[in-house]
């Protein structure tokens, strides 16, 4: 939708999406399913997942806050876990508001931590660094715009998928939303790597 696009716009027009700030989440599940020629059943987002590596390339930091401030539209920080945790997030007011998260990588998942780069702190993941080893150059679409993204390599992307359905104990739906959209994409690219083969 608009305020989607409002977000990835000014992200890109600040070079972070070029600097390697990834796309993941149901965004970037949708992102896939686009590039790959697909349509799917897909439950609605209110969330643009972001995933930053720690070592983020940047020829100078550029505060994440500024460029989503640039956007006009009000988003104000979330607090973190603890009260002491810097926040990761930020959100529109309202109970349906759109909300952007940076992630990042780490040993424990859940834990506060500094990306310099961005001026801003991320919420690890654990087994993170798997996903964001190979990224691939896309496009989304959102509101009338066409993007340019970077996402997550496909196969990565099924595989972190299904471990996190799997290891999710307290929100069971989102794990089982984990498990379908690992196990939709694992289809779509099993498919698509198989015409690709057969197609001379």
């Amino acid at each position: 939708d608009k305020a989607v696009a409002g977000v990835l716009v000014e992200l890109y027009n600040a070079g972070l999406l070029r600097a390697g700030l990834c796309v993941v989440g149901t965004l970037g599940f949708m992102a896939w399913l686009n590039e790959l020629g697909t349509r799917a059943v897909t439950a609605r987002t209110q969330d643009i997942d972001l995933a930053a590596r720690q070592d983020l390339k940047l020829a100078a930091p550029k505060s994440f806050m500024e460029v989503v401030e640039r956007t006009k539209m009000g988003f104000c920080l979330v607090p973190g876990l603890s009260p002491k945790d810097p926040a990761s997030s930020v959100k529109l007011p309202g109970n349906q508001g759109l909300r952007v998260d940076v992630l990042t990588h780490g040993a424990h998942t859940g834990q506060p931590v500094a990306i310099a780069p961005l001026q801003w702190h991320a919420q690890t993941i654990a087994h993170y660094d798997f996903v964001l080893e190979d990224t691939r150059e896309a496009a989304l679409l959102a509101g009338t715009h066409c993007i340019p993204v970077q996402l997550p390599a496909p196969e990565r992307f099924v595989w972190h998928k299904l471990y996190s359905s799997a290891v999710r104990k307290t929100f069971p739906e989102k794990a089982v939303k984990d498990l379908r959209q690992g196990v939709t994409l694992a289809a779509v690219t099993v498919v698509c790597t198989w015409l690709s083969v057969r197609t001379p």
